[in-house]
């Protein structure tokens, strides 16, 4: 019997230990997904869950709100708020690491001054485990993209895998306005496969170019293609350091300074005049004024504080939260505008 109980003390002991294993690698892969992500979470994963949470408050708990047949406020969103949100979140966390583990084994000296938190120059993680990660988040993107949105939420994967890997590996990133460009396109292929889960539609390919949003697209694409070199503005060490040519290396700190706060202004005007004119909600939003005039003043507002930060908080830290707080809390306000002018034509 003594026998018997030991045996079974060891098999219990490595049955435990198999499952401490387990934990200690899904907490250390956790880890791993919030270093390499978490510096552009606000462009990212943010926004596009506020655009579809601006698209059923408006919907379900606005001055205009809309009752769904047969469904309960809290039944619509367990039935389509909810599940498109997970979708949304899943997609976008394999987006944005598709795109920061190809910059980690690219820019691995410039992270070891700009973004120390990141897992190679933090010590986290080998180059070798970060290329196999990139090689495994590769395949898993186009995966989860028609998981959760069939064949055109795959070709958007696709699209961005493939700018992702041309941007990284033919050093077209060493090009100043290269990452402008970068980032807007990139944009344009995010609110695409945003707009159709949200809306709940299947997204036909030729709407990528051709959609009611698609002003809307392009506004976001010029705000991007004008104003992304903010987040240069803090990595100036790190990018002389590695010889990398940005925005306000090129043509210097003062005078980028300079020529970004006016186009701020002209990105926040696009923006709001193509909602106006185009997007399906300004037909007949006369009751709810008062709701979207509000939100375009925040956007305003904060429009105008970055352009302050920009000439009074100069330094690398202050530079930073600019760009991750600031500007990316710009784009989300800016996102949930769009999710209030699209709820019109949400499926449920």
């Amino acid at each position: 019997m003594h026998k018997i109980n030991k045996i079974r003390s060891k098999y219990f002991f490595k049955i435990s230990q198999l499952f401490t294993d387990i934990k200690k690698a899904i907490l250390n892969e956790a880890l791993l997904i919030y270093r390499v992500s978490i510096s552009d979470w606000t462009t990212t994963i943010i926004p596009t869950s506020f655009m579809l949470i601006g698209a059923f408050y408006v919907r379900l708990f606005s001055s205009i709100a809309t009752p769904i047949d047969d469904f309960s406020t809290i039944e619509t969103m367990k039935h389509f708020g909810f599940p498109r949100l997970l979708k949304i979140v899943l997609y976008f966390t394999t987006f944005v690491m598709v795109a920061n583990w190809h910059n980690q084994l690219n820019n691995k000296e410039e992270d070891l001054i700009n973004k120390p938190h990141r897992p190679i120059p933090s010590g986290l993680i080998t180059v070798e485990g970060a290329r196999c990660r990139t090689i495994i988040i590769s395949i898993i993107h186009p995966i989860v993209g028609y998981f959760v949105g069939g064949f055109a939420s795959l070709f958007g994967a696709l699209l961005w895998l493939g700018w992702v890997t041309l941007y990284m590996k033919f050093d077209i990133h060493a090009n100043a306005l290269s990452k402008n460009l970068y980032t807007a396109f990139g944009s344009w292929i995010q609110l695409a496969t945003t707009y159709h889960l949200v809306v709940g539609t299947e997204l036909n390919i030729n709407e990528w170019w051709d959609n009611e949003p698609s002003m809307f697209n392009l506004s976001i694409f010029f705000l991007f293609l004008t104003t992304i070199h903010i987040q240069d503005l803090g990595d100036q060490d790190g990018d002389t350091l590695v010889n990398r040519k940005t925005l306000p290396l090129l043509i210097g700190d003062v005078i980028c300074r300079l020529l970004t706060a006016p186009l701020l202004f002209l990105s926040v005007v696009l923006i709001g005049s193509s909602a106006n004119l185009q997007l399906s909600l300004f037909k007949n939003i006369i009751s709810m004024k008062a709701e979207f005039i509000f939100i375009e003043k925040v956007i305003m507002v904060i429009n105008a504080y970055i352009c302050i930060r920009l000439f009074t908080y100069r330094c690398p830290k202050q530079d930073q939260f600019t760009y991750n707080i600031c500007y990316g809390g710009l784009y989300v306000v800016v996102c949930f505008y769009y999710g209030m002018c699209i709820n019109g034509v949400v499926k449920c």
